[in-house]
């Protein structure tokens, strides 16, 4: 028993030695291994060992070893088989995930990336990028690849973090140069900062969780912040729970594009599929769209966008879309938008739940080329409508547009079914269906005497103000204002053509019922008419077109060529047929009546032939004090036939200068109408 006894103090004082010499090795190894000259010496080391293993150049200044846990590459520099470099920078971390030195394996994912260069290239004539020979070495020995010799080194990816990082990439086979923007065939990013986690590679699909990632492309594009669920391959690029900060956008929701191969973003307007769920919040800059779609170049706008989009840039649609732009700009509702971005050739499909613009918003719309820094041309006198808001469909083309809906503008409410044209000199061309409430017409076109118009009518025109005005109207007028009286239930049928009017109205309002065929010409200076009228009731005094008497109101049949701004400038010829005009102290009727009327600023004439009196007027007078004048010549003349009371009152000062020479026929009825107290015989001649 004495001799098993120091026997086992003996085998437990060897163990005891041989761990505490272990334990001593490990931390002098672990020492050593902090040293420069080892951690430099291991570094020549693996670098020999790889480069006669991958057959190329690799060069690692020093490896630093934490037993257990991590191992660190510095200094690295690596070529590809074209002896061109392949990766070359500061730091590569990489974390121990499995070891064994019975088997001689080890597994290791990659952790750090500091300070790195990465130089991804197709070479000419070459299926496989240049890091392809790395990738089959370190994906073990079932690769079918023959280019190097497998290893029991597994390579993998863990929780990734990029700090200061560059990233190239170019296939040499490409041939096509983007005049803007990304080059996807020639991409270098620069100052990559991010954290990449949950990392998984099937062939050459790529998924990983990402963020905070910044960086900078050479074409400019600057990324502020970006964190996705990604999945990058050849077929699509998608991005779940987004957001995606630049100099330009806020992108919130998620974003896919999809494509047959990488080489489909150099043609990223036809060829890239796209799909988004944008989220509130979000805004794009065009600028931002413009690095992937070069002809987008020069257009800076902004929009802010919330709702689902799918398609190619020339083939976008929506079901479900809110945006807004510029000042007043806003749209809610459905739209399809083909052959962007070249607007002479897009075709528009849009079901507007709302849709609002303005005058200041529409000039700032850039026509393409946009670098070219043209403007949409736009009539100024859109700028009375103010905002404007459409609620309702309209398809075609910018300049050709089928409108069916409402639009309610600071003027008044117009309701259409028709299309419009932009024509090369701006000016707009509609053709259709038009109702309006209460428009003012009138402010619109620049026409001073014409005010607010509800009308239902089919109008085919062109023009936005009155001086270049056409139209073909057809329809009734439900009220119009003209020299500020509202007439109503008016049958219009008729051309408006450079200030004239010329057409056939039928008016059956309270205070005008009549019916017009003729031409009213407003082009020139001094306003000129030419028309026959049937009128059953015109209340001059209501209407605003003779103020003298509260009751003047005529009817009877008219055939007028005329010209004149007022009363006492207007001239031209009259043939009056079955006239009667009645006042508040009586009627008077005249049969086939002539006139003709000369006013200027040198003379005055008046003849008439009529059923009452055939009369001849000259000299200096004024039409709308003529009644006075021949008033206060029979007053002076005839004193008897006045009344006192009307003798006794103060007469105003007339400065009628004129001669008359009147035959009368029956002036019984003139008497009692201008409230004169006269008889004269029927034949009796007046000269004076």
């Amino acid at each position: 028993m004495k001799m098993l006894g120091k026997v086992s103090r003996f085998i437990w004082r060897g163990v005891k030695i041989t761990l505490l010499v272990l334990l001593i090795l490990l931390v002098s190894a672990f020492f050593l291994l902090q040293l420069p000259k080892v951690q430099t010496y291991l570094g020549k080391e693996v670098s020999a060992y790889f480069s006669k293993q991958l057959k190329t150049k690799i060069d690692i200044k020093a490896i630093n070893i934490d037993f257990l846990k991590t191992i660190n590459l510095e200094g690295v520099y690596i070529e590809d088989l074209h002896h061109d470099t392949l990766l070359y920078g500061d730091k590569i971390g990489c974390k121990i995930k499995f070891y064994s030195l019975k088997n001689k394996q080890l597994e290791i994912d990659l952790t750090e990336l500091d300070g790195i260069t990465c130089k991804l290239v197709y070479y000419k004539s070459e299926n496989d990028l240049n890091f392809q020979f790395i990738a089959d070495y370190f994906s073990g020995p079932k690769t079918t690849h023959k280019k190097s010799t497998p290893s029991d080194i597994k390579l993998g990816y863990g929780n990734l973090s990029l700090s200061n990082v560059r990233f190239v990439f170019k296939d040499a086979d490409n041939k096509y140069k983007p005049a803007y923007g990304i080059d996807f065939q020639d991409i270098e990013v620069s100052n990559i900062f991010a954290k990449f986690s949950n990392i998984k590679i099937a062939g050459d699909s790529i998924k990983v969780k990402i963020d905070d990632l910044s960086a900078n492309e050479k074409s400019g594009l600057k990324i502020k912040k970006l964190n996705a669920d990604a999945t990058i391959s050849p077929q699509n690029i998608k991005a779940d729970n987004l957001l995606l900060i630049t100099p330009n956008s806020y992108l919130h929701g998620y974003y896919y594009m999809l494509t047959d191969s990488f080489s489909d973003y150099n043609n990223y307007i036809h060829a890239v599929d796209m799909r988004a769920n944008l989220l509130d919040s979000t805004y794009l800059g065009f600028s931002d769209i413009a690095y992937f779609a070069e002809e987008l170049e020069g257009l800076n706008e902004k929009i802010n966008l919330n709702g689902y989009i799918k398609g190619s840039i020339d083939n976008l649609s929506s079901d479900n879309l809110s945006f807004s732009m510029l000042n007043h700009t806003a749209f809610k509702g459905h739209v399809i938008i083909t052959d962007l971005p070249d607007l002479d050739k897009t075709l528009i499909k849009i079901d507007a739940k709302n849709l609002s613009t303005c005058y200041s918003d529409l000039k700032q719309i850039p026509t393409y080329p946009f670098k070219d820094g043209q403007k949409l041309p736009i009539p100024e006198n859109i700028s009375k409508l103010g905002i404007v808001h459409f609620n309702g469909k309209a398809e075609g083309f910018i300049d050709n547009l089928l409108v069916e809906g409402s639009l309610n503008t600071a003027l008044g409410k117009v309701t259409t079914y028709a299309t419009m044209n932009t024509l090369p000199d701006k000016d707009i061309k509609y053709s259709g269906d038009f109702k309006t409430e209460n428009f003012d017409i009138g402010n619109f076109v620049d026409a001073k005497n014409i005010g607010k118009i509800s009308l239902d009518a089919k109008i085919n025109g062109k023009g936005t103000q009155l001086k270049n005005l056409q139209e073909q109207i057809d329809g009734q007028i439900q009220s119009v204002q003209f020299n500020g009286y509202t007439y109503k239930n008016v049958d219009i049928n008729g051309d408006v053509k450079n200030k004239q009017f010329n057409g056939h109205l039928v008016a059956k309002d309270t205070n005008a019922t009549f019916d017009f065929v003729g031409n009213l010409d407003f082009s020139k200076k001094i306003p000129q008419a030419q028309f026959k009228a049937n009128i059953k009731k015109l209340d001059l005094f209501k209407c605003n077109l003779y103020k003298i008497d509260t009751t003047d109101i005529v009817s009877g049949n008219l055939e007028l060529s005329i010209s004149g701004n007022t009363i006492d400038d207007v001239s031209g010829t009259l043939q009056a047929d079955k006239i009667q005009f009645v006042k508040s102290n009586g009627l008077i009727t005249l049969d086939n009546t002539d006139l003709v009327l000369i006013q200027n600023e040198s003379q005055n004439s008046l003849q008439m032939i009529s059923s009452v009196v055939d009369a001849e007027v000259n000299g200096k007078f004024k039409l709308n004090s003529l009644q006075k004048s021949v008033g206060d010549f029979l007053h002076n003349y005839f004193p008897l036939f006045f009344s006192g009371e009307e003798k006794g009152k103060k007469q105003k000062l007339n400065t009628d200068e004129l001669s008359f020479k009147v035959r009368v026929k029956n002036i019984d009825p003139v008497s009692r109408f201008f409230n004169i107290p006269l008889q004269i015989a029927d034949g009796s001649m007046l000269q004076g």
